[in-house]
C-alpha cells in the first residue's frame, strides 16, 4: 500500500476545497486535494446565481454573466427591481480556481480518487485511505478539510457533519434563450407544488430553467414539475423547451451547525451546511468560509497546534450564525406558505415598496432581525399613509 505524507489533505475539489487551497498558494505546506470526479469542471449542476463581488475574489469576466434586472412572480403578482448580480459559470469557475491552486508547487490534485475509510484515534484522524485506478493509497496529514459536499465523508466519520440534514433537490434544463439576457426570474406559486422555479441566463443565447423543492415526497415528481413550468406564460415567452442538458443536484441545508472543527478536522461548504438557507446560494458562502478557515489552517500548521482550528468556528459564527438562523426560520415559513397563492400574492405585492438595494439584499440572503424589523415598520407606515390618503380623498370629495 502506498503511503504519502502531507500538511493538509482536502477532500473535495469544489468551490470550498479549491478556494481553501487557493488561499494557501503562497505557503510552503504540502497539500493534497482528492475528488472522485474526473476533472475540476466535471460537474452535474449549473445553477449558480450570486451577488459575488468579482474584484474582491479576483475573478475573470469569463466566469460571470452579469444580471441587471430581477423579477419575482407569484400567481397574480410580480415585482421588478434593478441591481447588479451574476450567474456564475460553475465549470469555468472551477477551472479558474484549479489553475490558481496549481501555482503552488507543493500542491497535488488527485481526481478519480475516492476516500474509502480513515483511521481515527481519540476522535482525531490519523490517516485516510483512498482508491485510484484500483490502487489503495494511504494519505497522512496534520490537518484534514472535508469539502466533499453531500457526501460529508470525513465529517460523518467524526460526527462533525449533521447525519440527517434537510435536503433540497434541484432539477435544471439548459435551454435556448429568446430574450432578456440580463434578467433573472423567480417563481413561487401553487402550480409548482410547494417548490420554486427560476430562469437564469448563462449567456446571450442560453439559460437555465430550474425547479427546486425541500419536500422529500415531491422528489419523484421534479421532472413533471419542471416541464409544467412552460405553462407559465413568462417562461414560455423567454425560453424554448428544447433542453441541451438536463441535470439534477442535491443540496444539504438546515439550521447552522454549532461546530465546524474537531481536533484536526474542519468542514467547509455544503458539508457544513454553509449554503444560505433562505436563497440556496452556496458558491459565494463556501468560498468565504474557506477564506475564514484558511487563516486558522495556516496558523495551526505554523504553530503545530490543531486546537487553533476551533477559531474558524468562532469567526464563522460571528459573521454568519445569527443570519443563518433567521434565514432558516424564514425558509421554514416559506415551506408552509408557497402553496398558498393568496399569501404569496400579498407578499410579492408588498415587495413593491422595497428599494432596489433592499430587494437585492433580501435576495442575497443578507438578512438580520434589525433589517427585517425595519422592513416591517416601513410596510406598516406605508399602509397608514395609504389609509390617510384615502381618508383625505373621501373627506375632500
Amino acid at each position: 500500500m502506498e503511503k504519502n505524507f502531507y500538511d493538509l489533505v482536502i477532500v473535495g475539489a469544489g468551490p470550498a476545497g479549491l478556494q481553501l487551497a487557493r488561499e494557501l498558494t503562497s505557503s510552503k505546506y504540502k497539500i493534497l486535494i482528492l475528488d472522485r470526479k474526473k476533472s475540476a469542471d466535471d460537474v452535474q449542476y449549473n445553477t449558480a446565481g450570486s451577488f459575488i463581488n468579482p474584484k474582491q475574489w479576483q475573478l475573470p469576466e469569463e466566469v460571470l454573466h452579469p444580471i441587471h434586472k430581477m423579477m419575482l412572480f407569484s400567481k397574480n403578482e410580480r415585482v421588478e427591481k434593478q441591481g447588479l448580480g451574476y450567474v456564475i459559470n460553475r465549470r469555468k469557475l472551477l477551472n479558474f480556481l484549479e489553475r490558481e491552486c496549481r501555482k503552488n508547487p507543493n500542491l497535488e490534485i488527485e481526481y478519480s480518487a475516492e476516500v474509502r475509510d480513515a483511521k481515527t484515534e481519540n476522535s482525531e484522524i490519523k490517516e485516510i485511505y483512498y482508491s485510484k485506478n484500483s490502487r489503495r493509497i494511504t494519505a497522512r496529514a496534520r490537518i484534514y478539510a472535508d469539502c466533499s459536499g453531500t457526501s460529508a465523508v470525513l465529517g460523518n466519520m467524526l460526527g462533525l457533519a449533521q447525519e440527517k440534514p434537510l435536503l433540497a433537490l434541484g432539477i435544471e434544463y439548459v435551454v435556448p434563450l429568446k430574450e432578456g439576457a440580463d434578467e433573472i426570474d423567480l417563481f413561487i406559486q401553487s402550480s409548482l407544488k410547494g417548490g420554486y422555479g427560476w430562469i437564469f441566463p448563462l449567456n446571450n443565447s442560453r439559460a437555465i430553467v430550474g425547479y427546486g423543492t425541500l419536500e422529500i415526497e415531491r422528489f419523484p415528481i421534479v421532472e413533471k414539475a419542471i416541464k409544467s413550468m412552460w405553462s407559465i406564460s413568462r417562461v414560455a415567452e423567454r425560453c424554448k423547451r428544447k433542453p441541451y442538458e438536463k441535470n439534477i443536484g442535491l443540496l444539504r441545508t438546515g439550521a447552522p451547525l454549532e461546530r465546524l472543527a474537531k481536533n484536526n478536522l474542519i468542514i467547509i461548504g455544503d458539508t457544513a451546511l454553509q449554503a444560505n438557507p433562505l436563497v440556496g446560494e452556496g458558491i459565494r458562502f463556501a468560498m468565504d468560509s474557506a477564506r475564514i478557515a484558511a487563516k486558522w489552517v495556516r496558523k495551526a500548521l505554523e504553530k503545530n497546534r490543531p486546537k487553533l482550528l476551533q477559531n474558524y468556528t468562532r469567526d464563522w459564527k460571528r459573521k454568519y450564525y445569527r443570519k443563518y438562523w433567521l434565514a432558516f426560520e424564514i425558509q421554514n415559513r416559506l415551506r408552509e406558505t408557497t402553496s398558498d397563492d393568496n399569501f404569496m400574492d400579498r407578499a410579492v405585492k408588498g415587495m413593491e415598496m422595497l428599494s432596489n438595494h433592499e430587494f437585492c439584499r433580501l435576495l442575497s440572503g443578507d438578512v438580520t432581525h434589525f433589517f427585517m424589523f425595519r422592513l416591517r415598520i416601513k410596510r406598516l407606515l406605508k399602509k397608514k399613509i395609504n389609509r390617510l390618503k384615502k381618508f383625505i380623498g373621501l373627506t375632500s370629495g
